[in-house]
């Protein structure tokens, strides 16, 4: 070709420069389910999971406690599915709490912070699930919620996802979670609890 001209643009699944890494350090399990509801209680949420069992129990806590949740997993039928990622498309949903199966393939606009409620095994899936926010130069931020036992592989995991962050320590109620949270969405003080998704 006489003079050719290359247009580019970045995919929109292409790494970010607008993505804020957070990891909070809690004392136990009671402390990391408080932390988990506050967090939870913002705008659009992506929690991730290890297993489904748990992210069906977690959806089904946070909906009792006025959070509408939907969980996302692989043993939901294609219709479950469907119905799960079209509440949160109409506002009937704010939050997923999903497995792996919502790292890849599945997109859902305007997540503003992915959880990473259970630390992922291997560093690649925390980056992919990482991934769901700050897209096509929006910003967004990230948290992996860490129990004492869990320091050292989250370390290790964290060191080969390339991620430099320092643990903070933290209560549902520091400033840190707070700053996250920004407003407590309308909906958890006022909308009655509703009849499970999944």
């Amino acid at each position: 070709m006489t003079n050719p001209v290359m247009h580019a643009v970045d995919e929109e699944s292409s790494p970010v420069t607008k993505m804020t890494h957070h990891v909070f350090e809690v004392e136990d399990v009671e402390a990391k389910k408080e932390l988990v509801r506050k967090l939870a209680s913002g705008t659009e949420r992506i929690l991730f999971m290890r297993t489904k069992h748990h992210a069906k129990k977690l959806a089904k806590s946070l909906t009792q406690a006025g959070i509408p949740a939907v969980d996302l997993h692989g043993y939901l039928s294609q219709p479950a599915r469907d119905r799960n990622l079209a509440a949160c498309s109409a506002g009937t949903a704010k939050v997923f709490v999903a497995t792996d199966v919502a790292a890849r393939g599945v997109h859902v606009d305007g997540v503003d912070l992915v959880i990473h409620v259970d630390p992922p095994a291997e560093h690649r899936a925390h980056l992919h699930h990482s991934g769901r926010t700050a897209r096509a130069g929006a910003k967004g931020s990230v948290v992996t919620i860490c129990l004492p036992k869990q320091r050292s592989d989250l370390k290790q995991l964290l060191r080969k996802a390339q991620i430099n962050v320092c643990p903070t320590q933290v209560i549902a109620n520091s400033e840190e979670v707070t700053a996250l949270v920004e407003k407590v969405r309308e909906y958890v003080k006022t909308q009655p609890v509703e009849r499970q998704l999944s």
